[in-house]
């Protein structure tokens, strides 16, 4: 942190909603990154501080109190057992948040985590750091960031088997036994197995017995319409198999082993399909009617879907259980966190780390507002795309999107604030606009005009990065 620059707290406090004319003076100082000051100090719940370029956000001001007794108690006062129960509590809450409040967190933490760590600053204290030299600063925000990475990992699993619907019964009986001495849930994952290899196994079979049987009698308009049918709900059945095969290999990056179930996970979601694809389109076209051929190929598709049927005709419910395996694996990474005894070992660790959760060097137009305002009070905490038309009147857009696409990274953002007089406000209106994208380079200028009445535009520039 530039000590030479004014330290403005998350939240005024509760008696007052307003800034003095000192703390707005000293706003205008502050960099546009956010950073995290960590206190050791507990004054009105200020033990976390926020640092932006005009806006605080103090809907969250108990969600960075818990990160500041997290880094305390792992890294200052070395209470470990406080420390997992506070790294407990912290995921807890992240699991609760809605989806909006959730991002506008996790954008908060994410820019003072942003490149290793470099916009978090400790307070000089010996209650928080008990190596106060630059080195020892260095050291301390690369521990943050692995010790927030914890979180934000398992949030990120999370979103894939529960978001993205990749919780069949193989993987939520995984999370679901293990380090339990309970092992009954394990009926299912074999009921599940043999019950869609026993339906494969006949399957195959009916073309052995094609084969090697005598040609079955069919006319023209029937040959060749199931030649069609079997090329379709091949087709189909493929195009739903690659997704399975890719969800296969993402869970087993984040099981991190080769066990039995995810050995069975594994025959069942990438040999079994690519199984039936091939010796389906064989059982289709043979077959001696039209209804038989619909039946059989209905029949077909349904056989890879019985896993992901399960757990929902068995009542689990794939949201406790999940977070129950997330808040425990958690605790497990927290305890190798704990072998990383030096410095030494977590330079390493940083040098042969390639994928950590929190990586937020590149830029994201967003218009999260920084003031913890809700999908209710129509601020949508997400992506945005910017796009020029081809069409100079239909100008340059700025959409929401749900996905990142190279309209969404950007390499740098630079802008001018609306000059409103002497009546500057906190937030200030954006009136010049210039962004470079990250993937084709290509400039994007917009400029905001105000009808009849001239936009006066500041003198002062800011860009990210600087």
């Amino acid at each position: 942190m530039d000590e030479q620059k004014p330290i403005i707290r998350l939240h005024p406090g509760d008696d007052r909603n307003e800034y003095t004319v000192a703390e707005l003076d000293a706003l205008k100082e502050r960099d546009f990154k956010t950073r995290l000051f960590i206190s050791s100090q507990s004054l009105l719940m200020n033990s976390v501080w926020m640092r932006t370029h005009h806006t605080d956000n103090a809907e969250h001001k108990s969600n960075l109190t818990y990160i500041r007794d997290y880094f305390k108690a792992a890294c200052a006062t070395q209470n470990h057992t406080a420390a997992k129960a506070t790294l407990t509590a912290l995921l807890t809450t992240m699991f609760a948040m809605e989806e909006s409040n959730y991002n506008s967190f996790a954008t908060i933490v994410a820019s003072g985590l942003s490149e290793e760590g470099t916009n978090t600053s400790f307070e000089v204290h010996t209650t928080m750091l008990e190596d106060q030299s630059s080195a020892g600063i260095e050291i301390a925000r690369r521990r943050l960031v692995l010790l927030m990475d914890m979180l934000f990992s398992k949030i990120s699993v999370k979103r894939f088997l529960i978001g993205g619907k990749n919780c069949n019964i193989y993987r939520l009986v995984h999370c679901d036994t293990k380090g339990n001495k309970n092992k009954w849930p394990l009926v299912y994952v074999i009921f599940s197995f043999l019950l869609q290899v026993c339906l494969t196994v006949f399957v195959v079979l009916e073309v052995v017995f094609i084969t090697n049987s005598e040609k079955v009698t069919q006319t023209e308009e029937l040959k060749y319409s199931l030649y069609i049918l079997a090329t379709l709900g091949s087709t189909y059945s493929l195009l739903v198999t690659l997704p399975e095969i890719a969800s296969t290999i993402e869970a087993y990056s984040i099981f991190g082993q080769i066990g039995a179930i995810q050995m069975i996970d594994a025959i069942i979601n990438v040999f079994i399909p690519l199984t039936l694809v091939v010796s389906g389109y064989f059982v289709i076209i043979n077959e001696t009617n039209f209804i038989n051929g619909v039946l059989n190929t209905a029949a077909l598709l349904f056989i890879p879907e019985i896993d992901d049927r399960i757990p929902s005709l068995l009542g689990y419910d794939e949201n406790a259980v999940i977070e129950n395996y997330l808040i425990k694996e958690a605790k497990i990474e927290y305890n190798k966190y704990l072998s990383l005894k030096n410095d030494e070992s977590i330079d390493k660790k940083f040098a042969n780390a390639h994928g950590l959760g929190v990586e937020f060097n590149d830029y994201f137009i967003t218009n999260s507002t920084e003031q913890g305002r809700s999908p209710q009070d129509f601020a949508l905490y997400q992506l945005f795309i910017v796009v020029k038309k081809k069409n100079k009147e239909e100008g340059i857009e700025i959409d929401p999107s749900n996905d990142i696409t190279e309209d969404c990274l950007l390499k740098s953002v630079e802008w001018q604030h609306v000059h409103f007089g002497k009546n500057d406000e906190t937030s200030p209106r954006i009136g010049l606009l210039e962004v470079v994208k990250l993937i084709s380079g290509e400039k994007v200028k917009i400029k905001v005009t105000g009808g009849d009445e001239k936009i006066r535009l500041r003198k002062k520039h800011h860009k990210l990065p600087e």
